[in-house]
């Protein structure tokens, strides 16, 4: 009896020891399929992010040219919200997110507003509603907790990625763009931005390869122009905006080629949308709309 005993103990030692290793196992692949889709092994030649809070900054980071941008917003400014949301006050994203469980609304938001790929986004854990005119006190930087405890789309990796990318930056490091396009009262104006600040947000990759975009919507003119405001911001060239009469329920980038280019992979990234080779017809990529109609939907 006392020899099966130890036997049946011996057994279950080495069943939770493979546990444990296949645990161990399964944790290091996680961390190392984490560390291998963070910014750290991304290339990428600019950055944007907001860091939403009473007043809300826009951060664009040049990582070859060193050129840096912000943009200070507040909380009475009143931006087109991108879902059929219509006008919100900026104080209230916060709250509004917080009601349709929907934090990819600051990345519409904020890159329907500049013409720009918003990529990353932070936000306070407790939604509040906020008030004001100003933008008080001018640009701060953000703090170490903002970034690393704060509600984000980024993960670890890419936390310590950015906080490195601020280390040592002042308010010196950025150029303030403060002239917001304002009409009818508090009203943020998109297409006054983009015609004032174009070129500001290019990135170097997209102007190199020089696709060349062809947008193809199913209903909503609108919702794709304004999608081709914001690839042309960010130097994508957009050389067709067509209606298809039938389009799939999602969205598709597709590409003329078996090795994607940085542009596509990008709009695939982006967007979420599949990335498939394809028949591109006279342009180097088309991008199907589908989903995104209603997503990207203007009122």
């Amino acid at each position: 009896m006392i020899i099966k005993s130890k036997g049946k103990n011996n057994r279950s030692k080495k069943a939770l020891n493979i546990g444990f290793i296949l645990v161990v196992f399964i944790i290091l692949i996680s961390v190392i399929n984490a560390l291998r889709s963070s910014l750290f092994f991304q290339t990428k030649d600019r950055i944007n992010l907001v860091f939403y809070q009473k007043i809300p900054v826009l951060y664009s980071l040049g990582l070859v040219d060193n050129v840096n941008y912000s943009i200070v917003f507040y909380p009475d400014l009143q931006m087109l919200v991108p879902g059929g949301y219509g006008k919100y006050r900026v104080g209230a994203f916060g709250k509004l997110v917080s009601l349709e469980k929907d934090p990819e609304i600051f990345k519409r938001t904020f890159s329907l507003a500049t013409s720009s790929f918003v990529n990353f986004y932070f936000y306070p854990k407790s939604p509040d509603i906020y008030f004001g005119k100003g933008s008080e006190n001018g640009l701060k930087l953000p703090t170490l907790s903002q970034i690393f405890l704060e509600n984000s789309n980024v993960n670890f990796f890419d936390r310590v990625y950015i906080f490195l990318l601020f280390w040592g930056k002042t308010t010196g490091s950025f150029q303030i763009i403060n002239q917001l396009p304002i009409v009818n009262g508090e009203q943020f104006d998109a297409t006054e931005f983009a015609n004032r600040y174009t070129g500001y947000f290019y990135r170097r990759t997209y102007r190199t390869e020089s696709q060349n975009v062809q947008i193809l919507y199913t209903n909503d003119y609108n919702t794709a122009e304004s999608l081709s405001n914001i690839l042309e911001g960010n130097g994508i060239r957009v050389g067709d905006v067509s209606q298809q009469d039938s389009g799939s329920s999602g969205c598709e980038v597709l590409e003329n080629s078996q090795n994607f280019s940085k542009t596509a992979s990008d709009l695939n990234r982006f967007f979420d949308c599949p990335l498939k080779p394809g028949d591109t017809g006279a342009y180097d990529i088309i991008l199907k709309l589908g989903s995104l109609e209603k997503t990207w939907k203007l009122q």
